[in-house]
C-alpha cells in the first residue's frame, strides 16, 4: 500500500465528554495520540509528528475551546502535523437503536498497515468496507471487518467484543491486535 502525502491525514482520537464525569479515559487517549505519533515516525520523517505538545492540560485545553455549554457530547480530537490538539463536537451516538451489523463481503488485506494500527482522518481501509455494504441495509449499518484468516477484527468505527459465559460470569473478548486491528481505549479499559 502507497503511502499518503504526510499533510494528506491527521491522527485522531474521538472521546466522550460528560459534564459529571469529564473526559473519559482521557490519558489512555493522549498515550494513544503519542503511540500513534511513534508509529507513523517509522514511515515519515520524524519532525512530522513531535509529540512534546500532547499533553491531557493540552487537550482539554483545545476542547473548552469548542465546547457546548457543557452538553455531554462526544470529542473528535485531531493533530495536525505540527501537533497543536484540535477538538471538535460530535452528536453521541444514539444508545437507544444498537446499529445492524453486516460481515464484509471481502476480508481486509493490509491488516499490518500502520493506519490499522494508528487512529488517523485516513480511513480509506474502512470507507472501503462500508461502501461494500448493499445499499438494501439501512443507514447506519456498521461493517464488521475480517482478516485473510478468516478472523474477525474489528468493526469500521468500533472495536468487537463478545460476551461469553466463563464460570458462571460473562467475560468479554476481543480479538487479537495481531490479528490486524485498531487497539481501541475502551477495549483496553475492558480486556
Amino acid at each position: 500500500m502507497q503511502l499518503p502525502p504526510v499533510d494528506s491525514f491527521r491522527i485522531l482520537e474521538t472521546t466522550l465528554y460528560t459534564r459529571e464525569k469529564g473526559f473519559w479515559l482521557l490519558d489512555k487517549h493522549v498515550a494513544r495520540l503519542k503511540r500513534s505519533a511513534d508509529l507513523l515516525r517509522l514511515h515519515y520523517p520524524a519532525e512530522c509528528f513531535p509529540t512534546e505538545q500532547v499533553t491531557a492540560d493540552a487537550v482539554v485545553q483545545a476542547a473548552t475551546a469548542v465546547m457546548a455549554a457543557g452538553d455531554d457530547e462526544r470529542y473528535r480530537v485531531c493533530t495536525a502535523t505540527c501537533f497543536t490538539p484540535e477538538s471538535e463536537p460530535q452528536q453521541p451516538d444514539s444508545a437507544q437503536t444498537p446499529p445492524v451489523l453486516v460481515l464484509d463481503s471481502e476480508p481486509t488485506l493490509d491488516t499490518d498497515s500502520v493506519f490499522v494500527k494508528c487512529k488517523t482522518t485516513h480511513r480509506q481501509i474502512y470507507e472501503r468496507a462500508q461502501d461494500r455494504i448493499p445499499k438494501s441495509y439501512p443507514a447506519g449499518t456498521q461493517v464488521l471487518l475480517f482478516n485473510q484468516d478468516g478472523l474477525v477484527t474489528e468493526g469500521n468505527i468500533a472495536n468487537v467484543a463478545v460476551g461469553v459465559p466463563v464460570n458462571g460470569e460473562l467475560r468479554l473478548v476481543t480479538p487479537c491486535v495481531d490479528a490486524g486491528l485498531l487497539a481501541g481505549t475502551a477495549r483496553s479499559q475492558f480486556i
